[in-house]
């Protein structure tokens, strides 16, 4: 018997997850910024389809309000209503302001618009890497807080 694939499972090519999670692993390198993107089908009814709601719920369930300094980034991709979402922390957010994040999400609607996912998520993965780079810098004791993988559903 075969299980019908989600559409959050189709929407990146293995291949693609392990160039965005290497995408990650680079914009990481200079920064104490803990990147994570999370595909999912759709958001959960009780949201009503207020992603923000949905991006907030993602960001705590995989931890990235748990990072040391407070600097976890969340690029959500909710596939079915075609929608995106950048979440940061707060010890990130005291830095950059909300059109910061909107500008990116900008960007990457565009890359997404000609079917360029996993090119568009690398493009924004180095701009906010490199930024975080300037605000956060990797420090000596920093660690990789959490998984560069990308999530997929749940």
């Amino acid at each position: 018997m075969f299980r019908r694939r989600s559409p959050a499972e189709t929407f990146l090519s293995v291949s693609d997850r392990s160039a965005i999670a290497d995408a990650i692993a680079s914009a990481e390198r200079a920064t104490s910024g803990e990147i994570r993107v999370k595909v999912i089908t759709r958001c959960d009814s009780d949201v009503h389809g207020n992603i923000r709601d949905q991006a907030v719920r993602e960001f705590q369930k995989e931890g990235l309000c748990q990072t040391r300094d407070k600097t976890g980034v969340l690029i959500l991709i909710v596939v079915e209503e075609k929608r995106l979402y950048i979440l940061a922390d707060e010890g990130i957010n005291s830095k950059v302001n909300q059109k910061y994040w909107d500008d990116h999400a900008t960007g990457l609607q565009f890359h997404f618009k000609v079917g360029a996912f996993a090119r568009g998520l690398s493009v924004v993965i180095a701009s906010i890497g490199a930024d975080l780079a300037k605000h956060f810098p990797r420090s000596a004791d920093d660690i990789n807080e959490l998984s560069n993988e990308v999530i997929v559903g749940g």
